[in-house]
């Protein structure tokens, strides 16, 4: 007999609160069920208790909805600060000491109030890559009591880069993917290869609702980039040239598009021609995550960074 265990992921974004209920039983992880709500407060720093509650609230209701004794909750990327760094290969004592000197680069920003943590994206013959992550101290404190009084069972905190690199892992997907995350707040580019991260940037692009609206007045023109696009063309391009010199020419075989951006008329479009390259905002989630059996009323996609989140609960 096979036992199975719950898992949940939460996606906070500025406008939406999405959660996805995935069930484990023994090598098999499958959707459960899905859940999306709007967000009040339409931000995702919460300050003070009048703030606090209203978030309390909405997670109250995804724990009455999907009891879980694992859940991950993410950290948007506009709130904490990255860094790649390489370090040779050490004992676990003597990594942990290197790694909390490189961290230290992050008290000036906090304020010396910060936490971190890391991860190794890959051992390679004589190094580590890993991935740092800094935060202040007060946002990580502000997330774990509101997930605390509101009956959440908190199993770890997370960020979406390494959600999304989850996801593709899980599907077996060996091709160098860039995944495209573009939201109000912040928009950012991960480049997932065969499932581990080879880099991170932050794109100097956010999707509003005026942005919305320009696109969707616009007749698309495949000779004519719409000026809103033309930076993020620019640093894409940019982006995928420096993976190329760093690859002996290799390029990026697709783009993944999620985040609230993915609703922008004719980006599938652009990206495609202007790019060359085939890009996603409807893929299907292979594996054994999608389960005929059970009604899933939302498109999964829409969901890709909770399925992520929910996918650390459940490793």
């Amino acid at each position: 007999m096979l036992f199975s265990s719950s898992c949940v992921g939460i996606d906070l974004r500025m406008d939406t609160i999405k959660a996805a209920y995935l069930i484990r039983r023994g090598n098999s992880i499958r959707i459960k069920d899905l859940y999306q709500m709007e967000n009040p407060l339409g931000k995702t720093v919460i300050n003070g208790s009048k703030e606090q509650s209203i978030i309390k609230e909405c997670f109250k209701k995804i724990s009455e909805r999907f009891p879980s004794k694992n859940v991950v909750i993410g950290v948007s990327s506009n709130n904490i600060i990255l860094r790649h760094v390489q370090l040779p290969i050490l004992s676990k004592k003597e990594l942990k000491e290197a790694i909390f000197w490189e961290t230290q680069e992050f008290s000036s920003v906090f304020n010396n109030n910060f936490v971190s943590d890391y991860e190794i994206l890959e051992r390679q013959k004589e190094n580590f890559r890993i991935l740092l992550v800094g935060a202040s101290n007060q946002l990580i404190q502000d997330y774990i009591k509101i997930a605390y009084e509101s009956g959440i069972s908190l199993s770890a905190l997370d960020i979406y880069p390494l959600a999304h690199a989850r996801v593709l892992k899980l599907q077996k997907i060996s091709n160098v993917i860039a995944i495209l995350d573009l939201e109000p707040c912040h928009s950012e580019i991960t480049l997932v290869d065969n499932g581990n991260i080879i880099f991170i940037r932050s794109l100097d692009f956010c999707y509003t609702k005026t942005i919305q609206n320009k696109i969707e007045s616009f007749k698309y023109d495949p000779k004519v980039i719409p000026p809103e696009f033309q930076n993020l063309l620019i640093e894409l391009s940019r982006c995928i040239k420096f993976y190329s010199l760093h690859s002996n020419g290799s390029g990026i075989d697709e783009i993944i598009i999620t985040g609230e951006g993915r609703k922008l008329q004719f980006l599938k479009a652009i990206l495609s021609k202007f790019l060359d390259v085939g890009v996603h905002i409807e893929s299907k989630l292979k594996h054994d995550l999608s389960n005929n059996s059970i009604n899933v009323n939302h498109n999964p996609m829409e969901f890709f960074s909770a399925i992520g989140f929910a996918l650390r609960g459940g490793g």
